[in-house]
């Protein structure tokens, strides 16, 4: 490869060589393969549905710290005389990802979850299970501090009313709204073919093949998690990147484990319609590109704040563009005995900031001592396959905030 080449003609030096089969003596079909380091130390081939986008990006990156790199010739690679090999050397390199191996359990400590339709079925019933128990332990706390609860849906009727289903009335001189967020489902064609999380729990089969919509933290949490059960797994994103938000590499670094790992991605993909055949099987069809067959579709497109029909306009109550509801430092709204906290608002999208705008709100109302939250340095954890974490500012932040920053890197084994 000329090592003066943009990203973008690295891509297609590498498209063209997968686009092109060679024949072995016989005539034989023999296509061509791609191999990257291994954690052993030696090659493994990735899946040719690798992105050429996150590929060309990688090599870019070597090649801007100064990388050589080129064709490794024929038979280097496990005696086969027609495989080829990208290299790439680069005296900085990290060394290769290793991962901690499994300790020895016993045969009376290994539970047999069979195949992936008796796995998926494990996990829903116990994830079920532990919300019930989650449900009950919070219904007890309440249960023993009195608190009345009403099992009805309720709509605001003024500054100091909610109006129930079964046409009760409740008064109160506070009301707080704490409705949380619905995910969001995209306007497509088809679009009632597919489910949100909402559903994934309730799942009784695992899908041989799942296209998953979206490149936030729930889309790679199902993918790990589809992949482990032995599903096809592709993600479509409509943008060109992941996890927007955390730092480049660590993106950069998740998105190569899983594209070795097998899971296909699919950037700047926007959804045309869902089809459903027949036989009950589902194609996902672009605005460009070939479309993409499925036996699941699972929106994870973002979440939109649940205010709808919560009758907030009754007092005065004021919204953003996104229907999230206005606050202030205090989580107060528009109308001064309304307060909001949690997704609802739209502030930051985590569970123990909304516990802690609760905190904040319960002492500035009701303990005499007004508090705000800081957002300030929040950390957050996605739990992909493997996991990645961060807090604070990210790299590209610290540079355009501090100008000049060191950055410091380290590969290392759990």
């Amino acid at each position: 490869i000329d090592l003066s080449l943009s990203a973008v003609k690295v891509a297609a030096t590498v498209a063209e060589a997968l686009g092109r089969s060679i024949h072995d003596d016989d005539g034989n079909e023999k296509p061509w393969k791609i191999y990257a380091p291994n954690r052993s130390g030696g090659f493994a081939p990735i899946p040719v549905s690798a992105t050429l986008e996150a590929a060309a990006r990688a090599i870019q990156k070597k090649v801007d710290s100064g990388a050589d790199a080129g064709f490794a010739g024929p038979g280097e690679h496990e005696g086969s005389a027609y495989s080829f090999r990208i290299r790439l050397f680069v005296p900085s390199a990290p060394p290769p990802i290793h991962v901690k191996e499994t300790p020895t359990v016993s045969d009376d400590e290994v539970i047999d979850l069979g195949e992936g339709p008796a796995r998926i079925k494990y996990l829903r019933d116990n994830v079920l299970a532990d919300v019930d128990r989650l449900e009950g332990l919070y219904k007890n706390t309440l249960d023993n501090h009195k608190v009345e609860l009403i099992g009805e849906r309720a709509t605001i009727t003024g500054p100091h009313s909610v109006k129930l289903a079964s046409g009760r009335e409740v008064t109160a001189k506070v009301i707080l709204v704490a409705t949380g967020a619905w995910p969001i489902i995209p306007d497509v064609e088809g679009a009632e073919h597919g489910i949100t999380s909402n559903e994934v729990f309730h799942l009784d089969e695992c899908p041989g093949r799942i296209v998953i919509v979206g490149g936030g933290y729930i889309a790679n949490e199902f993918a790990g998690i589809f992949h482990q059960f032995g599903s096809h797994v592709t993600m479509v994103n409509r943008g060109n990147t992941l996890l927007r938000g955390y730092d480049e590499t660590v993106r950069d670094r998740l998105l190569q484990i899983s594209t070795m790992k097998g899971i296909n991605f699919r950037f700047n993909a926007k959804m045309e319609k869902i089809e459903k055949n027949e036989d009950g099987t589902l194609c996902v069809r672009f605005e460009s590109g070939d479309p993409v067959a499925a036996d699941l579709v699972l929106f994870a497109t973002g979440r939109r704040p649940h205010t709808e029909e919560l009758g907030l306009e009754t007092a005065g109550v004021e919204l953003d563009e996104k229907g999230a509801i206005k606050v202030d430092d205090y989580s107060q709204t528009s109308c001064e005995s309304i307060y909001a906290v949690g997704d609802v608002t739209d502030r930051l999208q985590l569970t123990p900031v909304a516990i802690r705008e609760g905190h904040a709100f319960a002492d500035t109302v009701f303990g005499g001592n007004k508090r705000k939250v800081d957002y300030g340095c929040v950390p957050s954890a996605v739990f992909s396959h493997p996991p990645l974490a961060g807090v604070g500012m990210t790299e590209a932040e610290a540079r355009n905030t501090l100008g000049t920053v060191k950055i410091y890197t380290s590969d290392f084994r759990p």
